[in-house]
């Protein structure tokens, strides 16, 4: 083989790798088009369901508040309706004071504990 013969040979073959890198270039770029095409359908899916489910449960809520108000203001007004405050602090002032003393009821178990005592040495 000759020094021409090398030479073209070389320069063809650096022609066909330029071809080949030009088609990578060309499929990477269809590639990447692709992509942000099918990243651009997913956020457009992503966004219309988010926005779909958001106003179904929007409605969902106004439903459900509409079903149970009359229960719920009915609730209210039965905790309103009832003892005021200054009633029920009377109510409960009644029985701030013990019936019994710490004293009284010491003195209480010491004498049923002596009849017990008592009781069981007669027998």
């Amino acid at each position: 083989m000759s020094a021409l013969d090398a030479a073209e040979e070389l320069r063809w073959m650096c022609l066909l790798a330029a071809e080949l890198l030009d088609e990578l270039v060309a499929e990477s770029d269809r590639r990447d088009a692709e992509l942000r095409a099918r990243l651009a359908a997913f956020g457009e899916g992503y966004a219309a369901g988010f926005a779909a489910g958001r106003d179904v449960g929007y409605g969902q809520a106004a439903a459900d508040l509409e079903r149970d108000w009359h229960g719920m203001a009915k609730r209210v007004v039965a905790l309103t309706t009832g003892p005021s405050l200054a009633d029920l602090r009377a109510r409960r002032q009644q029985y701030d004071t013990p019936a019994l003393t710490p004293g009284q009821i010491r003195d209480r178990a010491a004498r049923s504990w002596a009849k017990l005592t008592r009781g069981a040495g007669a027998a």
